[in-house]
């Protein structure tokens, strides 16, 4: 499966999975849904579209845990940033 314009594999995955005749359990949709945000840089990248967007969502709907997943993708961010600017 090739999709060029997908922002994410575990975009396409979101999709593929149920066409597969699998269920995505609220631990997949949480691997998925960070696979997403992290490929997006938390949905801030240029490759985001509305269909990255119904995947997230349909993550969501599938027991992806948001809210502890945005806090770690917070903090890792954070921490690259200091680590970073220790540097300069």
């Amino acid at each position: 499966m090739l999709d060029a314009g997908a922002a994410a594999a575990a975009e396409l995955l979101t999709t593929l999975i149920p066409e597969m005749g699998a269920k995505i359990t609220p631990e997949i949709a949480s691997c998925l849904y960070t696979g997403v945000a992290t490929d997006t840089g938390c949905f801030r990248f240029s490759n985001t579209t509305a269909a990255t967007h119904k995947a997230a969502a349909a993550l969501i709907e599938a027991g992806a845990d948001v809210e502890r997943l945005t806090s770690a993708c917070s903090r890792a961010a954070s921490t690259r940033g200091s680590s970073r600017n220790a540097w300069l």
